[in-house]
């Protein structure tokens, strides 16, 4: 039997596109199935998803007044720990360690590894960046680096370890955007040789480093967001410092590395001289780095690969760089004198890199490989050492030191970080705390507006969720600012536990500019739409939003969220986004400017949906369905079939209008993904006005179902 109104791919629909409808062709359906059945894969019958909920609706109003707790603060110090021969060392508590905030001693109220479950980054998905420095061009030619560096990607990148290529040349560009594709990785630095900029040329020292400084201060900022540890591998061949401008390219270079201590990145230079034929390393290269700040040092024998290789004039035993600190024991090796803190050699910078973030370098090797293997297994090689600090002003910084109470050991940790809010542009305005208030009070807004909040999982137990809000343009309050149109649009996020305790929030400005009074007057004839995101963990909530525009008026806008436990390795569905725009998707991840962690956005078949905020359609609208299915057998070497179903009924009797199946959704997959991206047609025309409830399921033919997702929308 063969439906009236099969779903077809968003690819092929007639979507809204940007701001004018742009009809597409529609073409033959991709399905056929029988109605009023569970959704089939080939010949093979797939698990049932469980029947949708029929039972009476609740009411998305919260019940009770939420009431403002302060926020426990915690800071989390990464700290990894080696024997004096580099090998880790695993078997540490709470009692071995000391924590030093601004020289005060801290209470350690946590700790655990990177790697054990019970870690509180454990879940959040890990970013590392392989960072070329393609200022000096000598090395791009030179194979090994590629060829390392594509073996690094293959056995270091996983759904939750992503990576990104970046080179600086002058200034930062992003070859390749946080991937978890192997492919996409490798070929970014297979195209570096002939994409890398020249801008370098003529430079002067001083320059190149401050560029530098630029370049680091602008990818920390774009990371400072994600909570966790972040990775930045350094492919270089370092940075001079002449004597004469030391001091000024101390502080450049100081500079960098506070914003990346804000992010809380770990930098891991590769020093790459010596794999330039003729190269000769100064004898300053072959002993310890030192710190610009006298940090303590340590070498370690790393690999030799051998006496030499073909194309090189000389090879010098390489040296794993650890640069230690708050150690016990000796706290030096013997009969190796400290090398003078002059600021003379490429190397110096790199050491201070490494020695202030809780990197170490690599130097002097042509087994290139085997320092990023090393590299690779300290992700989680690493202790998290949690404490509850004193009360401090946002955006105050603070320098930290670890010690750990075991003779021969060495420590690796960043040196400081700030008490900065993530995502919360407002943080300790009056603006913000006025909103609060107005989220926290009975009294609702006298802005009206709408919303929608979808959830997608992005590791165990958390999910981002999407959040699209709709608000009247003309209650926007514009004014002449520079002889141009200016407003200001204020948005809070709050989400609160059962508890009436904050589990995630964000807080938000958009400037609006237009050159006269008729732009203004153009842009208040649709609604403006507003798009955010947030990561939250599994639970429920009551979710509020609040809107104004710098006047007394105000929107306020509630929502019920839960999130629903995920493990990470289970089959599942994510929450629904509808909508009736969407737009070709750039090409991904293209790298035109420099926008690492970009905000993910809504894309499947090559389209990008723009999530509704209203779920608002028209009968002669192409409205759209985006949701993800989670199976993780994908990976596999069998890879199931997973088939969707979706079901349409009346809100008001609960009568089935649709029911419509999809049993295969290979086109979705991509290869080696676990998620399958879905964008489906959603038949409006077969609609009429009223107000429906929307139901989707999925399940795969290994006899996994997931529960049915909903959502309510009205068609006039």
């Amino acid at each position: 039997m063969r439906l009236r109104h099969p779903l077809v791919l968003i690819g092929s629909m007639g979507l809204a596109i940007g701001p004018a409808a742009s009809s597409l062709p529609v073409p033959h359906a991709i399905a056929r199935v029988q109605p009023d059945t569970p959704a089939q894969t080939g010949s093979t019958t797939s698990g049932s998803p469980a029947q949708p909920p029929q039972a009476s609706r609740t009411d998305d109003s919260a019940k009770g007044v939420p009431v403002i707790k302060s926020e426990a603060r915690v800071v989390l110090v990464d700290s990894v720990v080696t024997d004096k021969k580099g090998h880790y060392i695993r078997d540490l508590t709470a009692k071995d360690f000391r924590v030093w905030e601004d020289n005060k001693e801290q209470q350690i109220t946590s700790i655990s590894m990177g790697d054990d479950p019970a870690a509180p980054d454990y879940s959040q998905r890990k970013y590392l960046v392989l960072f070329f420095d393609t200022s000096t061009r000598d090395f791009l030619n030179q194979v090994v680096v590629r060829q390392a560096a594509v073996k690094f990607i293959d056995a270091n990148v996983a759904p939750n370890r992503q990576m990104a290529v970046v080179d600086f040349g002058g200034s930062l560009r992003v070859a390749q955007n946080f991937t978890s594709d192997a492919e996409r990785l490798k070929k970014a630095v297979a195209d570096l040789s002939a994409s890398s900029q020249s801008g370098t040329a003529g430079m002067r020292e001083l320059d190149l480093v401050r560029a530098l400084r630029f370049a680091l201060t602008t990818l920390a900022k774009s990371l400072s967001t994600v909570p966790g540890r972040k990775t930045l591998v350094m492919f270089t061949s370092g940075f001079p410092l002449p004597p004469n401008i030391a001091p000024e390219l101390t502080s450049e270079v100081m500079a960098a590395i506070n914003e990346c201590n804000q992010a809380n990145i770990a930098i891991y230079p590769i020093d790459l001289r010596a794999l330039i034929a003729g190269y000769q390393p100064d004898r300053s290269s072959l002993h310890s780095p030192v710190s610009m700040r006298s940090a303590h040092l340590v070498p370690a024998t790393f690999h030799n690969s051998g006496n030499g290789v073909p194309g090189h004039s000389l090879m010098q035993p390489a040296v794993w760089a650890q640069i230690g600190r708050g150690q016990s024991g000796s706290g030096s090796m013997p009969g190796v004198p400290p090398a003078p803190v002059i600021p003379s050699t490429n190397q110096q910078v790199l050491d201070e890199f490494a020695a202030d973030t809780g990197g170490f370098v690599i130097v002097n090797t042509n087994d290139m490989l085997g320092g990023l293997e090393k590299i690779g297994r300290e992700q989680s090689q690493y202790y998290v050492l949690g404490y509850s600090p004193s009360e401090s002003p946002e955006g105050s910084c603070h320098t930290l030191k670890v010690k750990v109470d075991r003779g021969g050991t060495i420590v690796r940790s960043r040196r400081g970080y700030c008490n900065v809010r993530p995502r919360d542009l407002l943080a300790g305005s009056t603006v913000e705390k006025r909103m609060e208030s107005q989220a926290s009070a009975d009294m609702g807004g006298n802005i009206t507006g709408s919303m929608e909040a979808p959830f997608f999982y992005i590791s165990a137990n958390t999910a981002r969720v999407n959040l699209a809000l709709e608000i009247p343009s003309d209650s926007i309050k514009f004014e002449k600012v520079k002889g141009k149109m200016h407003a200001e649009v204020n948005v809070l996020g709050i989400a609160y536990k059962p508890d009436n305790a904050i589990a995630a929030r964000f807080s938000d400005t958009v400037n609006l500019d237009f050159a006269d009074q008729r732009e203004v007057e153009n842009f208040t004839k649709t609604p403006f739409h507003y798009e955010n995101q947030f990561e939250i963990s599994s639970g429920k909530y009551v979710f509020k939003v609040v809107f104004s525009s710098g006047n007394e008026s105000f929107g306020k806008l509630e929502k019920q969220l839960v999130i629903d436990p995920y493990n990470g390795n289970q089959f599942a569905l994510s929450g629904l986004a509808l909508s009736n725009q969407a737009r070709r998707a750039p090409a991904q991840d293209s790298g035109s400017g420099f926008a690492l962690l970009d905000r993910p956005r809504l894309i499947a078949q090559g389209m990008e949906i723009i999530p509704s905020a209203s779920n608002r359609f028209k009968t002669t609208e192409a409205a759209a369905i985006y949701a993800e299915v989670y199976e993780p057998l994908l990976t596999g070497p069998n890879p199931p079939h997973v088939g969707i179903r979706v079901i349409v009924r009346d809100r008001k009797s609960g009568a089935k209008k649709l029911d419509i199946g999809v049993p295969n959704t290979d086109f979705s997959i991509e290869k080696g993904s676990p998620v399958i991206r879905l964008g489906l047609q959603l038949p409006l025309n077969s609609l009429t006005p009223g107000s429906y409830e929307l139901q989707v399921g999925a399940a795969d033919s290994a006899g996994h179902a997931s529960e049915f997702r909903s959502s309510d929308f009205e068609v006039e």
